[in-house]
Order: structure tokens, then C-alpha cells, then sequence
């Protein structure tokens, strides 16, 4: 699948119905437009002050066309921001129809675009285009430690060798290289691994672990079952066309006594009004985790109560964490 630069959600069929043009001042910016007001904290895209600020990047003949035959000269900043988050709700009623009529993976494919071009400002900045320079330094370097919050629950020995898979890792892994005495192999895929490939090779980036094309949900057809001592999501599959498959294939992954850790943002797909890849939603009910969309619901800590130990299962920083230890069988 081949991607141009800065191809937008907003200019695809589905968000055409709706659309019209109403570019509006920071706080809802493009990032190609000059600022781009949003955090990185641990995870994609993340606001400075509310869950409701966020727009895809808008190419450069958009941009024109907005500057010369806008509403913005017109209209005042607070009724076009009114009128982007009306459009946006009227939007996800369409597409919360489409996701009904089986049509959620059409509707995830639509999106792609929008998240390959995110990640392209990300690389061609360095992680300066959403604040996390820091973090871009950590993941682009071959001696990045292995996070010890996360070395804690594992049980592998010095001298072991560990496999790890990085679910929706974007261009970059953000599982640290190296754990001392252990030898890491790292697996990390992701459904835009070629457009990623291109944005790298053109800005002369080489990975220390190389994103492999793949989809949360058949993470057993490509590895099979039992081969993982950790599998790990982060603020990625709310992006994915099926959450629940995509769980479900990570826990078979799996090896017993290895360890699942999801994190995520709470409730995604509500909160963004479905727009871009936000497909699904993750929160928390008596302190377990959900997955839900729609009419579609799964409790992981019951459904896999016979699977999985909770180590941990709470919201942390506005973030859903779950850490589950697969049980011996």
C-alpha cells in the first residue's frame, strides 16, 4: 500500500459527506500549518488541556485553498471550532452506522492515510512536531534500556533469551534494545510498516528494530501461539478494526508465564468522535479492563479468567493500564 505525503482522513469519502471548509486557530491546528499544541505523553496523540482538541494533518493545497476561500475571515474562532466538533459528531453517527453494517474494517482502511502522515511529521521532526524529542532520542537508539517497570513482572533469567512483540508499534519500537544479562528479541509490527519503510529510508533514519507489516488481529498467524514472554500494546488498538480479535490473538501469543500489557486511552473512540483511526474503546468497570464498540463488548478480565493472573489494572495519568501474567496450563 503506498501512501503520499500528508494525505488526510478529511479529504476521504466517508468524511466528504459532511464536509466543508472550517480551518480554525490553535487550539485545532495542523501540524503542517505551524503548531501543533499536543503531547506525546506516553503514547501517539495526546492533548495539553482537553481529550477534544485534535485534527489530522492537512496537506499544503488544502491549507491554500482554506486561506483564500475560508470561513475563517468571516466567522469568529469560537463558532468555527463549534462548527469543526459538529461536523466531526455528525461524522461519527455515519460511521457508528457503518461499523453496524459490517463495514468497520472498509471505514479503519479509509483512515490509514491520516495516521501514516502523523508519523511522517513525527520522523521528519524528531519528535519535535509533538513535543517528545526526548522520546524520539530513546526509541531511535540501539542502547535504549528495557523498561524496569516492566522487566519486574517478567520471569526470565540472566542468560535467557526474551521474546517480545510490540503491537502497532508505529516506525519506531518504543520497547527499550537492551536488558543486561538477556539477549531481547523484539518483534514489532504495524499496518502502515510500508509506507513507514518509505518515510525512513527518504529521511535516511535506520530503525534499531525494523517495524514488520502486520495487524493486531492475526498476530497467531503470523508467530503462532505460546511464543512471547511479552506482548505489548500501547495507545494502538482503539486504532485497530477489531480491538477484541486483536486481544484475544495477543493472550494466545502468549507463553505461560509471560506477561500482556495494554495501554490505552480511555474511552478513544467516544471521546474523538471516531474520526481518523479511532475505532474502539478501552475504560475501566470495577477495575477491570473493557473493550467495546457499539454493541460489541468484552470484558478481558472475566472472559480470560481462567487464562490470566491481573497484575495490574488501573487508570494511570488519564491512561488504562493492564497487566495481565498468562497462567501455567
Amino acid at each position: 500500500m503506498m501512501f503520499e505525503s500528508n494525505t488526510i482522513d478529511a479529504l476521504q469519502p466517508l468524511d466528504l459527506i459532511c464536509s466543508f471548509p472550517i480551518p480554525v486557530a490553535s487550539p485545532i491546528c495542523a501540524p503542517n500549518q505551524g503548531t501543533f499544541p499536543k503531547s506525546f505523553d506516553k503514547g501517539r496523540l495526546r492533548d495539553n488541556n482537553s481529550s477534544q482538541s485534535k485534527i489530522e494533518p492537512i496537506n499544503s493545497t488544502t491549507t491554500e485553498f482554506f486561506q483564500t476561500m475560508s470561513l475563517k475571515h468571516y466567522l469568529p474562532e469560537k463558532t468555527r471550532i463549534w462548527l469543526y466538533w459538529r461536523r466531526a459528531r455528525t461524522l461519527a453517527v455515519i460511521k457508528k452506522a457503518g461499523h453496524k453494517l459490517g463495514l468497520g474494517k472498509f471505514i479503519w482502511k479509509l483512515a490509514l492515510p491520516a495516521e501514516a502522515g502523523f508519523w511522517e511529521q513525527y520522523l521528519a521532526t524528531g519528535g519535535k512536531s509533538c513535543n517528545t524529542a526526548e522520546e524520539f532520542n530513546f526509541r531511535i537508539s540501539p542502547d535504549s534500556e528495557f523498561q524496569p517497570w516492566l522487566a519486574k513482572w517478567m520471569n526470565c533469567p540472566e542468560g535467557a533469551e526474551v521474546r517480545v512483540l510490540d503491537v502497532g508499534a508505529g516506525p519506531l519500537t518504543w520497547i527499550g534494545k537492551k536488558w543486561n544479562g538477556r539477549k531481547l528479541a523484539i518483534d514489532a509490527i504495524d499496518p502502515l510498516a510500508e509506507a513507514y519503510g518509505q518515510f525512513l529510508r527518504r529521511l535516511g533514519i535506520k530503525p534499531p528494530v525494523e517495524t514488520k507489516a502486520g495487524d493486531g488481529e492475526d498476530v497467531v498467524k503470523l508467530f503462532g501461539r505460546q511464543v512471547f514472554d511479552l506482548t505489548f500494546a500501547r495507545n494502538c488498538l482503539d486504532h485497530s478494526y477489531d480491538a477484541i480479535q486483536a486481544v484475544t490473538s495477543m493472550i494466545e501469543a502468549t507463553k505461560p508465564g509471560g506477561i500482556i500489557v495494554l495501554w490505552h486511552g480511555p474511552d478513544e473512540g467516544e471521546t474523538e468522535c471516531y474520526q481518523g483511526l479511532h475505532q474502539w474503546n478501552f475504560h475501566l468497570e470495577n477495575a477491570e479492563l473493557v473493550v467495546w464498540k457499539g454493541d460489541k463488548k468484552l470484558n478481558v478480565n472475566r472472559a480470560f479468567a481462567g487464562q490470566l493472573q491481573v497484575l495490574q489494572c488501573e487508570l494511570q495519568e488519564n491512561w488504562v493500564l493492564a497487566i495481565y501474567r498468562k497462567v501455567q496450563t
